[in-house]
Protein backbone atom coordinates (compact mmCIF):
# COMPACT_ATOMS: atom_id res chain seq x y z
CA UNK A 1 0.00 0.00 0.00
CA UNK A 2 1.26 3.46 -0.82
CA UNK A 3 1.98 6.15 1.72
CA UNK A 4 -1.02 8.20 0.52
CA UNK A 5 -3.41 5.25 0.77
CA UNK A 6 -2.23 4.58 4.34
CA UNK A 7 -2.94 8.20 5.28
CA UNK A 8 -6.42 8.11 3.72
CA UNK A 9 -7.30 4.88 5.48
CA UNK A 10 -6.32 6.38 8.81
CA UNK A 11 -8.64 9.43 8.52
CA UNK A 12 -11.57 7.50 9.95
CA UNK A 13 -9.61 7.05 13.17
CA UNK A 14 -9.48 10.80 13.83
CA UNK A 15 -12.27 11.79 16.22
CA UNK A 16 -13.39 14.97 14.43
CA UNK A 17 -13.44 13.50 10.90
CA UNK A 18 -16.95 12.44 9.93
CA UNK A 19 -19.20 12.13 6.90
CA UNK A 20 -21.59 15.04 6.36
CA UNK A 21 -24.81 15.32 4.40
CA UNK A 22 -25.28 17.46 1.27
CA UNK A 23 -26.89 20.32 3.18
CA UNK A 24 -24.00 20.62 5.62
CA UNK A 25 -21.47 20.35 2.81
CA UNK A 26 -23.19 23.19 0.93
CA UNK A 27 -23.21 25.34 4.07
CA UNK A 28 -19.55 24.75 4.81
CA UNK A 29 -18.48 25.41 1.24
CA UNK A 30 -20.67 28.45 0.64
CA UNK A 31 -22.54 26.45 -1.99
CA UNK A 32 -25.71 27.57 -3.72
CA UNK A 33 -29.02 25.82 -4.13
CA UNK A 34 -29.71 23.38 -6.90
CA UNK A 35 -32.66 22.23 -8.99
CA UNK A 36 -33.47 18.56 -9.52
CA UNK A 37 -36.25 16.40 -10.95
CA UNK A 38 -38.22 16.40 -7.69
CA UNK A 39 -37.79 12.66 -7.17
CA UNK A 40 -34.58 12.62 -5.11
CA UNK A 41 -35.07 14.03 -1.60
CA UNK A 42 -35.98 17.62 -2.50
CA UNK A 43 -36.52 20.29 0.14
CA UNK A 44 -39.26 21.82 -2.03
CA UNK A 45 -41.24 20.66 -5.06
CA UNK A 46 -42.86 23.18 -7.39
CA UNK A 47 -45.72 21.77 -9.50
CA UNK A 48 -47.00 23.18 -12.76
CA UNK A 49 -50.65 22.36 -12.05
CA UNK A 50 -53.09 22.65 -9.16
CA UNK A 51 -53.45 19.69 -6.80
CA UNK A 52 -49.75 18.86 -7.22
CA UNK A 53 -50.00 17.63 -10.77
CA UNK A 54 -48.21 18.11 -14.05
CA UNK A 55 -44.53 18.85 -14.52
CA UNK A 56 -42.44 19.42 -11.39
CA UNK A 57 -39.02 20.45 -10.22
CA UNK A 58 -37.30 19.98 -6.89
CA UNK A 59 -35.19 22.60 -5.15
CA UNK A 60 -32.57 22.01 -2.47
CA UNK A 61 -30.46 24.55 -0.60
CA UNK A 62 -28.68 25.12 2.67
CA UNK A 63 -29.93 27.91 4.91
CA UNK A 64 -29.21 31.34 3.36
CA UNK A 65 -28.72 29.82 -0.07
CA UNK A 66 -31.17 29.38 -2.91
CA UNK A 67 -31.71 29.45 -6.64
CA UNK A 68 -31.45 32.78 -8.43
CA UNK A 69 -33.77 31.51 -11.15
CA UNK A 70 -35.95 28.42 -11.48
CA UNK A 71 -34.93 28.12 -15.11
CA UNK A 72 -37.49 26.65 -17.51
CA UNK A 73 -39.99 26.54 -14.61
CA UNK A 74 -40.10 30.35 -14.40
CA UNK A 75 -43.65 31.66 -13.87
CA UNK A 76 -45.20 28.16 -14.00
CA UNK A 77 -45.80 27.02 -10.39
CA UNK A 78 -49.42 26.45 -9.36
CA UNK A 79 -48.80 24.34 -6.23
CA UNK A 80 -45.90 23.78 -3.80
CA UNK A 81 -44.84 21.08 -1.34
CA UNK A 82 -42.25 22.15 1.23
CA UNK A 83 -40.64 19.24 3.05
CA UNK A 84 -37.72 20.93 4.75
CA UNK A 85 -36.91 24.46 5.88
CA UNK A 86 -38.54 27.84 5.61
CA UNK A 87 -38.41 29.33 2.13
CA UNK A 88 -38.91 32.75 0.59
CA UNK A 89 -40.18 32.72 -2.99
CA UNK A 90 -39.80 35.74 -5.25
CA UNK A 91 -41.71 36.92 -8.29
CA UNK A 92 -38.52 37.91 -10.14
CA UNK A 93 -35.15 36.26 -10.68
CA UNK A 94 -32.31 37.03 -8.25
CA UNK A 95 -34.78 37.56 -5.41
CA UNK A 96 -36.48 40.60 -6.87
CA UNK A 97 -40.05 41.86 -6.64
CA UNK A 98 -42.69 40.65 -4.22
CA UNK A 99 -41.87 37.80 -1.87
CA UNK A 100 -43.72 35.26 0.23
CA UNK A 101 -42.20 33.15 3.02
CA UNK A 102 -43.56 29.65 3.70
CA UNK A 103 -42.70 26.75 6.01
CA UNK A 104 -43.24 23.01 5.56
CA UNK A 105 -46.65 22.18 4.13
CA UNK A 106 -48.84 21.97 1.06
CA UNK A 107 -49.75 25.14 -0.81
CA UNK A 108 -52.06 25.74 -3.75
CA UNK A 109 -51.61 28.96 -5.69
CA UNK A 110 -54.30 28.70 -8.32
CA UNK A 111 -57.81 30.15 -8.39
CA UNK A 112 -58.91 26.88 -10.06
CA UNK A 113 -57.96 24.73 -7.06
CA UNK A 114 -59.45 21.25 -7.45
CA UNK A 115 -58.83 19.71 -4.03
CA UNK A 116 -56.16 17.31 -2.85
CA UNK A 117 -56.44 14.38 -0.49
CA UNK A 118 -53.22 12.42 -0.95
CA UNK A 119 -50.81 14.17 1.40
CA UNK A 120 -50.41 11.29 3.84
CA UNK A 121 -49.25 11.83 7.40
CA UNK A 122 -46.26 14.12 6.77
CA UNK A 123 -48.19 17.35 6.32
CA UNK A 124 -50.51 18.69 8.99
CA UNK A 125 -52.12 21.43 6.98
CA UNK A 126 -52.99 22.48 3.47
CA UNK A 127 -53.23 26.14 2.51
CA UNK A 128 -54.70 27.95 -0.43
CA UNK A 129 -52.58 31.06 -0.93
CA UNK A 130 -53.22 34.42 -2.50
CA UNK A 131 -53.95 33.52 -6.11
CA UNK A 132 -51.83 36.40 -7.37
CA UNK A 133 -48.88 34.02 -6.80
CA UNK A 134 -50.12 31.53 -9.42
CA UNK A 135 -47.61 31.23 -12.29
CA UNK A 136 -45.44 33.95 -10.71
CA UNK A 137 -42.49 32.35 -8.86
CA UNK A 138 -39.10 32.98 -10.46
CA UNK A 139 -36.54 32.42 -7.64
CA UNK A 140 -36.29 30.94 -4.15
CA UNK A 141 -34.12 31.25 -1.04
CA UNK A 142 -34.02 29.02 2.04
CA UNK A 143 -34.18 31.26 5.12
CA UNK A 144 -34.56 28.71 7.89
Amino acid sequence: MTKTANKLNSLDRIAFVEDIDQEAAASYSGGIGWINDGNHDPDVILYENVSFGGAKIGVNAAINDGVAAVGSFNDKASSIMIFKGTWTFFENIYGGGRSITLGPGLYDLSPTYGGYGGAGGFFTEFKILDHSWNDTISSARRVG
